[in-house]
C-alpha cells in the first residue's frame, strides 16, 4: 500500500501516544508525510471563580504558546519520517475533517479514550465524530489496556520485554 499523507490528531493524552506509534510505523513503511495536528477548541470558555462565572472571549495567548510548545515536542516513534506540525483552532471534529479534506489526507490515525455510558454522552467523542464524517479511512487506537491480575503477577515475576503497547484498534 502506498500512502502519501497520514494525519495524527493529538490531544497530548495517553491514548494519543498509543496512536502515535501506529501512525509512525505506517508513515515509515509507506513513505507518507505524517501531519501531527493539535486542535485547540476556541469555543467560549467559562471559568469558575470566587465571584461566579467569568466569560473569556478569546483563547489566551499564553495557553496557545504552551500548546504550540507541546506540539513541537510530539516526535514520531520511527526515524526518517517527513513530519509537519499544525496548530489549528476551532471545533475538534470539524477542524480534523476539514484539515483532512484540504490536505488530501489518505488515512487518519487517532486515539480514543474508550469512554462508555454517561461519560461518553456528556463528553462526546471526537473519534466517533471523525469516524462518521471523514472521507478517508480512520484508524482508531484505544489507550493501552490495563493489565489484569494474572498479567500483573507475570509482570512482577519475569523481566519486562520491550514489546509494543497492548492496544485495541479498528479501521473504519
Amino acid at each position: 500500500m502506498k500512502l502519501n499523507s497520514i494525519m495524527f490528531p493529538t490531544d497530548f493524552s495517553e491514548s494519543s501516544d498509543a496512536a502515535l506509534s501506529y501512525a509512525s510505523v505506517l508513515a515509515a513503511e509507506t513513505g507518507a508525510t505524517l501531519h501531527i495536528v493539535h486542535v485547540a477548541d476556541d469555543s467560549p470558555a467559562y471559568l469558575a471563580g470566587y465571584g461566579g462565572l467569568a466569560y473569556v472571549p478569546e483563547f489566551p495567548a499564553q495557553l496557545e504558546n504552551e500548546m504550540r510548545g507541546r506540539l513541537d515536542e510530539v516526535k514520531p516513534t520511527r526515524p526518517g519520517i517527513d513530519v509537519q506540525r499544525h496548530y489549528v483552532t476551532g471545533n475538534e471534529v470539524n477542524e480534523i475533517v476539514a484539515f483532512a479534506d484540504r490536505e488530501k489526507v489518505e488515512l487518519i490515525v487517532m486515539g480514543t479514550h474508550g469512554r462508555t455510558g454517561v461519560s461518553r454522552v456528556l463528553l462526546g467523542s471526537v473519534a466517533e465524530g471523525v469516524l462518521r464524517r471523514a472521507a478517508c479511512p480512520v484508524l482508531t487506537v484505544k489507550s493501552p489496556m490495563e493489565l489484569d491480575e494474572e498479567d500483573e503477577a507475570t509482570e512482577t515475576s519475569q523481566p519486562r520485554s520491550h514489546s509494543p503497547p497492548r492496544t485495541k484498534f479498528s479501521l473504519h
